[in-house]
C-alpha cells in the first residue's frame, strides 16, 4: 500500500477523467495505483493512445516504469508524469531505442500498421 496525494482538476487538456480522485491521505492498493499511474499517462498529450508502451508495477513503495519509447525525453517525462500521484520510488527501466520503427522490429507487420494508424490516423491504408 502506498499514500498518495492529489487534486480533483485535470492539468492536461482534453482529459475527461480527474487527475486524481483518491483523498490526499487514503491508502491504496498496488493495482489501483498502477491504475492510476496509467490513468495519468494516457491523458498526457505526449502518451495519449500510446501509454500501453509502458509496463508499470507497483510494490509496496515502488513504482517500476518498464517498455520501449523512441527517446530519452518520453522516458524522463513519463517518470515525472506519474510523480504527482505520491510519495514512493520511482524505478524507470524504460529501454530508449532511438526510433519507433527500432521499437517494433520484432513484432508483425499488423502491430507495426497499427501503430503507423496511431501515429499518422488520416494516411490511408
Amino acid at each position: 500500500m502506498a499514500t498518495v496525494s492529489g487534486t480533483d482538476e485535470s492539468k492536461y487538456e482534453g482529459c475527461s477523467i480527474p487527475r486524481m480522485s483518491i483523498a490526499r491521505t487514503q491508502k491504496v492498493d498496488d493495482q489501483q495505483l498502477s491504475g492510476k499511474a496509467r490513468e495519468l499517462l494516457e491523458c498526457h498529450p505526449h502518451f495519449r493512445g500510446r501509454s500501453n508502451w509502458i509496463e508499470i508495477k507497483c510494490s509496496g513503495n515502488c513504482m517500476s516504469l518498464s517498455g520501449k519509447l523512441p527517446s530519452f525525453f518520453l522516458k524522463q517525462l513519463a517518470q515525472e508524469v506519474i510523480r504527482p500521484l505520491g510519495d514512493f520510488k520511482i524505478v524507470n527501466r524504460i529501454v530508449v531505442t532511438g526510433t519507433i520503427g527500432e521499437m517494433f522490429c520484432n513484432q508483425d507487420i499488423e502491430s507495426i500498421q497499427n501503430v503507423e494508424h496511431q501515429v499518422f490516423p488520416n494516411h490511408p491504408r
